[in-house]
């Protein structure tokens, strides 16, 4: 009996640090994730984003979406003239709420860009 109440309390410990190695933390904990300057007040300018939002966004009801066929290839050159510019910035600079919207921005840039890359497609998953 006791044995097996010795092994009850063993399972959840080792299950625990069995967990721990095949999961990865939720947390970002390598050191450039950490890396930021609270003290800055630099601003990445997003305008170019939000030009070609403004110009290939289609807001109706219930949802918004994007004419990937409206965006062509000015479209596309656009979009990849504004990744260009966010590669360029020094991230570890910028403070918490800067690198928040630069990361934002960047992957729904990035994500437009693959879609546009591989349009026409029935979902993104399709994307091999």
């Amino acid at each position: 009996m006791r044995l097996i109440a010795f092994a009850l309390l063993l399972v959840p410990a080792v299950l625990g640090a069995l967990e721990r190695l095949a999961v990865p933390s939720s947390e970002l904990e390598h050191p450039i994730w950490q890396r930021h300057d609270p003290a800055s007040t630099v601003q990445v300018d997003h305008s170019a984003w939000g030009a070609f939002l403004e110009r290939h966004l289609r807001v109706g009801p219930g949802a918004n979406r994007l004419d990937y066929a409206g965006a062509g290839a000015s479209g596309r050159a656009a979009l990849g003239g504004y990744i260009d510019t966010l590669q360029g910035v020094a991230v570890t600079t910028l403070s918490r709420d800067e690198q928040f919207a630069y990361w934002v921005n960047l992957y729904n840039a990035a994500t437009i860009a693959l879609i546009l890359d591989n349009y026409p497609l029935e979902s993104i998953r399709d994307i091999g």
